[in-house]
């Protein structure tokens, strides 16, 4: 490259088997701390409560420290809430039903906390993904499907996912049964709008796009229709 630049090397992921080897990642949790307003109040109040404790002060000690008293616990009495709700919405949602593939030919109901990578899964038209998939399939002869993305991005318009050709066609259970594959893609990130992995299907390579990508609690619409996919990581 010209100049002597570096080009920037993508981090890809380990490989996964959909029919064997599965591997686990476990996602970073996020924190939930106190605002800058509330960090700058409660200092605030933490340094009149110690000045307070000196002769300068012109009241009691009690006066100064009652109200930081409230503040803190006012904080912390709104931050366990809100982790209370997040937690009861993490169990209602990890205890929504899909179906997955047995291995078989067949695809039975589990709940979302059970699955694994390189799972396949089974959704139908108003069920929500329940992690990011790989679109092998659809009831339509070329593999489309239209997808509504309204809780990730705002949007309520339909977005077109197509699959490959090389698995389009495997729009029946029992296609299943014996099918094998190796996906290799750039680990979870953010970007709602960029996916780049391949597909290693009966000898032959085949590049992924966003196109191919489903995720997670986004959902199918329009059409009464069944999809099949595989689960790509955490999310």
């Amino acid at each position: 490259m010209a100049g002597g630049g570096k080009r920037k090397r993508l981090s890809l992921s380990k490989l996964y088997s959909f029919a064997c080897g599965k591997t686990s990642l476990k996602g970073d949790q996020s924190q939930m701390g106190t605002t800058g307003s509330e960090e700058w109040l409660t200092s605030i109040f933490l340094v009149v409560g110690i000045l307070a404790f000196t002769p300068l002060a012109p009241y009691t000690a009690v006066s100064a420290i009652f109200p930081l008293i409230v503040v803190v616990g006012a904080t912390m009495v709104k931050e366990g809430i809100e982790d209370w709700k997040r937690t009861q919405q993490d169990i209602e949602m990890n205890n929504r039903k899909t179906r997955v593939h047995q291995g078989d030919g067949t695809f039975k109901s589990t709940g979302w906390k059970n699955l694994r990578v390189g799972d396949i899964v089974k959704v139908k038209k108003d069920e929500y993904f329940p992690a990011d998939l790989l679109l092998l399939s659809s009831t339509f002869d070329d593999g489309i499907c239209y997808v509504e993305t309204m809780n990730l991005d705002g949007e309520t318009n339909l977005k077109l996912k197509q699959a490959l050709e090389a698995t389009a066609f495997m729009h029946e259970d029992s296609h299943y049964r014996d099918f094998k594959a190796l996906i290799k893609c750039e680990d979870p990130n953010t970007n709602l709008y960029s996916f780049v992995g391949t597909l290693d299907f009966e000898q032959n390579l085949y590049p992924l796009s966003p196109q191919r990508l489903l995720l997670r609690d986004s959902k199918a619409q329009k059409y009464r229709v069944y999809i099949w996919g595989s689960y790509l990581h955490w999310t």
